[in-house]
């Protein structure tokens, strides 16, 4: 089994594309789980605040809360790709703010066609979801049993780049 730090790297490494990863929201049982963690104890003896350390090791903001925890929230631009030319969107965080932010209401391509996008929000539990899954239980790429799912058949690999997403444009 994943040391629980590890496998929250892992999620947040394999995250692809346009799915960025925006915040991590772990149970106060979870952060006693971490603050055992060498890594963080380690960045904890040379002066670090132990949220400050594991925020130093997510590299995006976390909080401890009492309910729906236990996840990675990540945002997804929707479509990922122009409609018309199919090329990726670029600074697709700067896009999402400001869709957030009521700024624009359109995505342009670096070929300069417009359109209408939308920001999705999934919740990536960090632990396995086990009871809806309808899809593999190992990666039939590597035969890694570290799939992460974002919807009952929607899944991805944490130890290499297999995935069975929709197209997403």
């Amino acid at each position: 089994m994943l040391l629980l730090l590890e496998r929250i790297r892992n999620i947040l490494i394999s995250l692809k594309g346009s799915i960025i990863p925006v915040e991590v929201i772990i149970s106060p049982e979870t952060y006693k789980q971490l603050l055992e963690d060498g890594t963080i104890h380690s960045l904890m003896q040379h002066g670090f605040d132990p949220k400050v350390a594991i925020e130093e090791i997510f590299s995006i903001p976390f909080k401890i809360q009492n309910e729906n925890t236990d996840v990675i929230v990540a945002k997804e631009l929707f479509p990922n790709r122009c409609p018309i030319c199919g090329r990726r969107i670029l600074a697709v965080r700067q896009i999402i703010k400001k869709l957030e932010n009521n700024l624009i209401n359109k995505a342009v391509c670096p070929l300069g066609h417009q359109f209408r996008c939308e920001v999705r929000v999934y919740y990536l539990n960090i632990y396995k979801i086990k009871e809806e899954r309808r899809g593999p239980t190992r990666c039939p790429k590597c035969g890694s049993p570290n799939l992460q799912y974002l919807s009952p058949t929607e899944a991805f690999c944490l130890d290499c780049d297999w995935d069975n997403l929709k197209s997403r444009y």
